[in-house]
């Protein structure tokens, strides 16, 4: 440890004293005089100090015989390395030992503050962006929508079409009869080949319309076929595009239901951090004034030692000099000086008051299948076993208590159902114009035996469902259904 030196020199010093003593007019001087001089040179505080007290005590023990005399140095130098050095080097150590232990609870806080607001981070991430995605499916759900509309009437018209000609008629303007003599040789002969030549054009006539209205109609047909298999794969896309968006929905809505208790286990955990630090800074602003103590009194003391190892090497003359004591002010400390973990903990310091922002800043609020980007950024609550933000802590976690109320963002209005109200599984139905992340919604570990179990949604009818007017949904164990009474 730093500082021994000092140490080994007093040794040294009164291993001098026991060995040979110079025979110098030191001999003459009491115990008490070496007192007074050596205080003639101390300050008023260290004329005051334990250690002082201490020399003053041990040498008014010595009659004034050589052998107690040089005794009473010796035994001097040992009680102020025992009784004051030893002393000052264990409350350093137990000074460092308590700033080690609250150091280590901060950076343990600091590290689960990091662990926990990257986890929030990451999730309000995956929420905003579910959101974005949940948009351009519902996006793509109205595409399709309008699409499908568009190839039914294209259907219905290119069928009907089809429908309208599968009749055919043919009807000629010419008459089809003939007059002859029969007493005029060759008169009907030339009459019935010209009869036979109508017959034969009208035939003809007859043939090459048919044909036509035969390519018509299959023109016509293949068009309604095509109209029929383009309608049909827009209501497979239209299907398909509400599969998506309803998968979204939930995807989102698990998303949305871990999102606040991530974002409240971040502000606790800062909370405990602050704690902590606010701990930790305390400790720093006591034990700096008194390791600055411990340090003056172990100069002094060592002061003090050294002087009084002169006195007895039979260095010093009757009266201690001021060149003495600067040859004996420059030793060692004999101890290490406190790490405060300056660099570190400056670096780390992060405990403000205030708002919190978590990934971008922003959220999405909907309402009624209308998506608003909405600034979010709630204020931390600092206080120990306070609410870090004010959405957190009672009943379970929801968007609708942001900023106190229940229009925050993605925050359909809990439902209340009336006694009696009937139940239908929605399943994977989705009905047109029924956005089911804006329908007041309660969360339930059970059915209320108040409420009865109607037919699937898709039985009962999305027809039914708004003629209903208003209608709430019942999540319970991951089932939701639509829930329908007379007075909601």
């Amino acid at each position: 440890m730093a500082g021994k030196a000092v140490l080994g020199i007093s040794a040294v010093c009164c291993t001098s004293v026991m060995a040979a003593r110079q025979k110098t007019g030191v001999e003459q001087m009491s115990s008490m005089s070496i007192v007074e001089s050596i205080g003639s040179l101390l300050s008023q505080d260290d004329q005051t100090s334990r250690a002082f007290a201490l020399i003053q005590q041990e040498m008014a023990k010595t009659p004034g015989v050589e052998s107690d005399y040089d005794g009473a140095l010796r035994d001097a130098i040992t009680k102020l390395e025992n009784d004051v050095e030893t002393k000052i080097v264990k409350a350093q150590e137990d000074a460092q030992d308590l700033l080690d232990a609250a150091y280590a609870k901060y950076e343990a806080a600091a590290s689960n503050l990091r662990e926990t607001k990257e986890a929030a981070d990451a999730i309000d991430k995956s929420f905003y962006e579910c959101i974005e995605t949940e948009q351009d499916k519902l996006k793509a759900t109205v595409a399709a929508q309008q699409t499908l509309a568009t190839a039914t009437a294209e259907r219905d018209e290119a069928c009907k079409l089809m429908n309208d000609n599968d009749d055919f008629s043919f009807a000629s303007d010419a008459e089809y009869k003939f007059n002859c003599d029969v007493g005029t040789e060759g008169d009907c002969a030339k009459e019935l080949a010209d009869l036979e030549k109508k017959v034969s054009d009208m035939e003809k006539q007859a043939q090459s319309s048919l044909s036509e209205s035969q390519e018509k109609y299959r023109q016509m047909r293949e068009d309604c076929n095509s109209k029929i298999a383009a309608q049909e794969a827009a209501q497979k896309a239209l299907t398909e595009a509400r599969q998506a968006f309803g998968l979204q929905q939930r995807e989102c809505n698990g998303i949305k239901q871990a999102r606040f208790p991530a974002i409240c286990k971040a502000g606790e955990a800062m909370q405990v951090k602050c704690g902590e630090e606010s701990k930790f800074t305390q400790l720093l602003e006591t034990h700096r004034p008194e390791e600055a103590d411990r340090i003056k009194e172990w100069e002094s003391t060592s002061t003090m030692k050294c002087l009084l190892g002169k006195y007895a090497d039979g260095e010093m003359g009757e009266v201690a000099s001021s060149d003495d004591l600067q040859a004996c002010s420059n030793g060692e400390l004999g101890f290490d000086r406190l790490n405060l973990r300056s660099d570190t903990f400056r670096a780390t310091q992060q405990c403000q008051g205030g708002a919190v922002k978590f990934f971008n800043g922003d959220t999405w609020k909907v309402y009624k299948g209308r998506y608003t980007k909405e600034s979010f950024a709630p204020t931390i609550t600092l206080a120990a076993g306070a609410k870090p933000f004010p959405f957190c802590g009672g009943a379970a976690v929801g968007e609708q208590n942001v900023n106190g109320g229940g229009n925050g963002p993605l925050a359909p209005p809990e439902a209340q159902f009336e006694d009696g109200a009937v139940l239908h599984e929605i399943g994977e139905t989705q009905c047109d114009g029924v956005t089911w992340a804006t329908v007041p919604t309660k969360k339930a570990g059970a059915i209320d035996d108040k409420l009865v179990m109607g037919s699937t949604l898709a039985t009962w009818g999305c027809d039914r469902l708004k003629k209903a007017n208003n209608f709430g949904q019942l999540i319970v164990n991951s089932k939701a259904y639509a829930v329908v009474s007379c007075g909601m």
